[in-house]
C-alpha cells in the first residue's frame, strides 16, 4: 500500500480507476433502514477473512439508523443492516460489470474511551460462509513525529437510495460515491490526548483534507503502513487556510476486546495485540514497543515507548 505516500502530489485526488486495489481493503459503510440508504463513513480490512478497522463514531452513527429490540434480559439491541461495500478491478465474464457486493457487518467491538471500532465482515451470501480473500493494510502503532510526511483515503459525497421493486420482484439500489487520497504532514502529536470533550485519546493533527465520510478511513506513513484512523476535520479559513484534521493512534486499539471464531473452536475473546503476536494481523517493527502490563483480576494494560 505504500504507493499512498510515493511521489504523491499535495492534493485531494481520487482513485484513478473503478476496483482499484486500495478500494478492495477500504470500503465505505452504509446502513439501510427501511427504504432509506445511508452512508455513514469507510472502513478497512486487516485480516483476509474480513476484520475491519473504523472510528467508533462510524458504528455510534449506524446504531442510530438501527431497529431497538429487546433481549431477554431486559436490555437492548439493534437490529442493523450495515454493510460494507466491496468492489474489485475484475469484471463478470457474462457482463461487463465489476465484481463486487455489500459485506454485511454482522459484529462489532470497540472501547467507549477510543473512537477506533472493529467490525467483522460477513459473507456476500445468506447460504454459505464463502468470503473473498481481501487485500490488507499492515498496521503500525508507533507514534508518528511532527513534519512525517503521512496519506489518508476514504470516501465522501455519497448518496443512494431504495428503488421500488421490479416487475421481476428485484428491489434495486441506486448508490454512489467520490473516493479520494490526500496528503499531509503531522502538525502536532497528542500522546495523551488533545483535549477533555472532543478528542479524549491519543490523536495526532494534519492538514491532510479530511471530508465527511472519510471517518474511518486509514492514515498511513511513508511506508504505506497504517499509523492513524480518521476521526475529524474541519475546513481552513482566512485566518489559516490549513485544514484541521485529526486522526486517532492506533497503539491503544491493540488492547480492545474481540470476539474470535478459530477453526474447530468456540468463539473465544482475544485482543489485536494477540493476533498480531499470533501473525494473524500484519504489522511492523514498531510493534514490538508496545508495553503490555498484566494485573491481577486477569486484565491487561496496554502502552507503548516512546521511539
Amino acid at each position: 500500500m505504500n504507493q499512498l505516500t510515493n511521489s504523491l502530489p499535495n492534493q485531494f485526488s481520487p482513485f484513478p480507476e473503478l476496483g482499484h486495489h486500495i478500494q478492495q481493503s477500504v470500503m465505505p459503510l452504509l446502513v439501510i433502514s427501511g427504504e432509506s440508504l445511508t452512508a455513514i463513513g469507510t472502513g478497512f480490512v486487516i485480516t483476509s477473512n474480513g476484520l475491519m478497522m473504523t472510528a467508533a463514531h462510524v458504528l455510534e452513527e449506524a446504531v442510530k439508523h438501527g431497529i431497538p429490540r429487546k433481549r431477554q434480559d431486559g436490555g437492548l439491541d439493534y437490529d442493523l443492516q450495515l454493510y460494507a461495500v466491496y468492489v474489485t478491478n475484475r469484471k463478470n465474464d457474462d457482463c461487463d460489470q465489476y465484481i463486487g457486493g455489500p459485506l454485511p457487518v454482522v459484529k462489532f467491538w470497540h472501547s467507549p474511551e477510543l473512537d477506533i471500532a472493529f467490525c467483522r465482515l460477513g459473507s456476500p451470501y445468506p447460504e454459505s460462509n464463502w468470503m473473498p480473500n481481501l487485500p490488507v493494510f499492515r498496521l503500525s502503532p508507533s507514534v508518528p513525529t511532527v513534519g512525517e510526511r503521512i496519506c489518508g483515503c476514504g470516501y465522501h459525497q455519497m448518496k443512494g437510495n431504495i428503488g421500488h421493486p421490479t416487475e421481476n420482484g428485484k428491489i434495486e439500489v441506486h448508490y454512489s460515491q467520490d473516493t479520494a487520497y490526500t496528503p499531509g504532514r503531522v502538525i502536532e502529536v497528542y500522546p495523551v490526548r488533545r483535549d477533555s470533550v472532543m478528542l479524549r485519546f491519543p490523536c495526532f493533527r494534519t492538514d491532510a483534507r479530511f471530508d465527511a465520510g472519510m471517518s474511518g478511513g486509514p492514515v498511513v506513513n511513508q511506508e504505506g503502513n497504517v499509523c492513524g484512523v480518521i476521526c475529524s476535520s474541519l475546513p481552513g479559513d482566512q485566518s489559516n487556510p490549513a485544514h484541521l484534521s485529526y486522526a486517532s493512534l492506533i497503539w491503544p486499539a491493540f488492547g480492545t476486546p474481540i470476539e474470535i471464531e478459530r477453526a474447530g473452536q468456540k468463539p473465544a475473546t482475544t485482543t489485536l495485540y494477540d493476533l498480531a503476536g499470533e501473525g494473524r494481523v500484519e504489522v511492523d517493527a514498531s510493534f514490538n514497543s508496545i508495553q503490555v502490563t498484566a494485573h491481577s483480576n486477569g486484565s491487561r494494560t496496554i502502552g507503548i515507548r516512546n521511539r
